[in-house]
C-alpha cells in the first residue's frame, strides 16, 4: 500500500513536470472536445491524433483554420494527452516558432540542447 502510494506520487509529480514544461496555453483535455460544434472536426482524425502514432513516426502537426475555431485549444488537448502518455511536449505558436527558427538560421549555429527548436526541425548553415 505504501509502495503504491509512492508510485502514484512519483507518476503524478512527473506528469505535473511534463505539463509545466509543455507551457500549454489552455487547460484542455481530450475528453472535453466537442464534436457537435460546427467547426468541421473529423472525430476519426482527432482520435488518430490522440493515439500518438504520428509522434512515434516523428511527424509534425500544424493545426490551421480561421480565427476563433479553437485551434490553440485543440492543440493543447492533444498535447495534454501526449503528456499523459509519458511524452515530452512543448506548445509553441507559429509566430514564435518561426521567429526562433529564423534567429537560429541567422546565428549559423545549431540550436542549443534544450532550446525551443529541436535539432531535427531547425535548419541552419554549417559553413
Amino acid at each position: 500500500m505504501l509502495l503504491d502510494r509512492e508510485v502514484a506520487y512519483r507518476q503524478d509529480k512527473r506528469m505535473g513536470a511534463r505539463l509545466r514544461h509543455a507551457k500549454l496555453r489552455h487547460q484542455a483535455a481530450p475528453e472535453d472536445i466537442d464534436y457537435r460544434a460546427p467547426r468541421g472536426l473529423d472525430r476519426h482524425l482527432v482520435q488518430e491524433l490522440l493515439k500518438g502514432s504520428w509522434l512515434e513516426a516523428h511527424e509534425n502537426l500544424i493545426i490551421s483554420g480561421p480565427t476563433g475555431v479553437g485551434k490553440s485549444w485543440l492543440g493543447c488537448a492533444i498535447a495534454h494527452k501526449a503528456c499523459r502518455d509519458n511524452r515530452s511536449v512543448l506548445y509553441v505558436r507559429a509566430p514564435k516558432l518561426f521567429d526562433d527558427q529564423s534567429k537560429t538560421k541567422l546565428s549559423k549555429e545549431p540550436p542549443q540542447r534544450g532550446g525551443i527548436i529541436p535539432e531535427h526541425m531547425a535548419a541552419y548553415r554549417n559553413e
